[in-house]
């Protein structure tokens, strides 16, 4: 499939060429935020402290533009589900792979079909799809068919070297176009359902790289520690941020990428009745029948999907200004307890007063009735004084 480039495209390439040397320098990851499974504040806490363990700084975001992805080492889509890129994203992710970004890609059982995602619109511009279905084994699992441990894989790639055994979890299976700098790192098991085909894939995409694992669970907290999958996220950051070189650049035949069978593409497109971009050197003649009904849903499904994406993009302030909401709340909600705690302490110093007050009056009865028996002794001590002083008076004149 040719890419051309529009005067903007050209322009976009040429800022994010002239900043290649800067990305190469830095050691930034840019994490897709926006409707993905994988979320570093839950199931992915263990993943994001590796990376920072690394020296890597972590970044994420609901928007993926040009200026976000210029100064950035490694984009990572930890699967998206429930939500499609804009044509303006999957531009700038074209562009920034073009000019020498790097590029993890995370999916999940069901593929782009069952997630209603459009990241094949990305990643089949280097020949990578996702098949609508589960790996499962019922011989070689971790006590579960949709847990499955994997031991067939590329032993030929710095990304897979030494690694023998990893756990593939609720995975789907890989379509692949058989390109130059594309390698299978690793292929389900022959007693797996599919057998033997590609789950984890490595290739190269103008000068940036990129890899593809039909699992996003496989490194998430639960499992990230199963078998080697540690080791394998390691490797696949390292390979992506240039620390970890290819030693060898011929890959063996038998891990060699491969051409997806027409049957199951034609079979993808009727059954699921989603839009998928059909790789170059994939040909597919449905009958003029089929061909009408697939371009009719075709069209209703580019409205919706046009459509969700940009009532995702609008409801974007709504939850802002929720969130702000929220925070007054809380602050309100302070405010009111210290209103009640000042309201109690009012109550209290009140009953305070009141005793006073009641205590006051008490002593004022027992003040005024003392004064009242002073009074009345007072007035008998006069009135023997008068008595007294009249009897003098008589003394005196006889």
């Amino acid at each position: 499939m040719e890419f051309t480039h529009s005067r903007a495209a050209c322009k976009l390439g040429y800022k994010l060429e002239k900043s290649t040397r800067s990305r190469k320098e830095g050691r930034k990851i840019i994490i897709d935020k926006f409707s993905v499974r994988g979320n570093l504040k839950t199931n992915y806490r263990e993943l994001g402290r590796i990376l920072k363990n690394l020296g890597f700084e972590l970044v994420e975001a609901r928007k993926i533009d040009a200026e976000i992805l210029t100064k950035s080492k490694i984009l990572i889509i930890p699967c998206k589900d429930l939500a499609r890129y804009l044509p303006s994203e999957v531009t700038a992710i074209k562009e920034y792979l073009l000019s020498g970004g790097n590029l993890l890609v995370l999916s999940h059982a069901g593929g782009d079909l069952r997630l209603s995602s459009n990241v094949y619109q990305i990643t089949s511009q280097f020949g990578i799809l996702t098949r609508s279905d589960n790996v499962t084994d019922d011989t070689k699992n971790l006590g579960d068919p949709e847990l499955v441990e994997i031991s067939k894989i590329n032993q030929e790639h710095p990304i897979t070297k030494n690694i023998f055994k990893i756990a593939y979890v609720h995975g789907c299976s890989l379509i692949i176009r058989k390109r130059s700098g594309t390698t299978i790192l690793a292929r389900t098991n022959p007693t797996s359902t599919p057998p033997d085909t590609p789950i984890i894939v490595a290739t190269t995409f103008g000068q940036g790289r990129v890899v593809f694992s039909g699992s996003y669970e496989m490194f998430s907290n639960k499992w990230i520690n199963s078998a080697e999958n540690k080791k394998l996220f390691l490797n696949i950051i390292k390979w992506l941020a240039g620390d970890l070189e290819l030693e060898e650049k011929n890959q063996p035949i038998s891990m060699e990428a491969e051409v997806a069978p027409e049957s199951y593409i034609e079979t993808q497109i009727v059954q699921d009745k989603k839009a998928v971009e059909i790789p170059e050197k994939v040909s597919v003649v449905p009958r003029e029948e089929e061909t009408e009904l697939l371009r009719k849903i075709l069209r209703k499904l580019e409205g919706l999907e046009s459509f969700k994406a940009i009532l995702s993009r609008s409801l974007e302030p709504l939850k802002e200004t929720i969130d702000e909401i929220k925070i007054v709340i809380k602050q309100v909600n302070k405010v009111s307890k210290d209103i009640e705690s000042m309201t109690r302490n009012f109550t209290q110093l009140h009953r305070d007063v009141k005793n006073m007050l009641k205590s006051f009056e008490a002593r004022e009865t027992e003040f005024l009735e003392a004064l009242k028996d002073d009074t009345i002794a007072i007035t008998n001590i006069l009135e023997k004084i008068n008595l007294l002083e009249r009897l003098l008076l008589k003394i005196t004149e006889k």
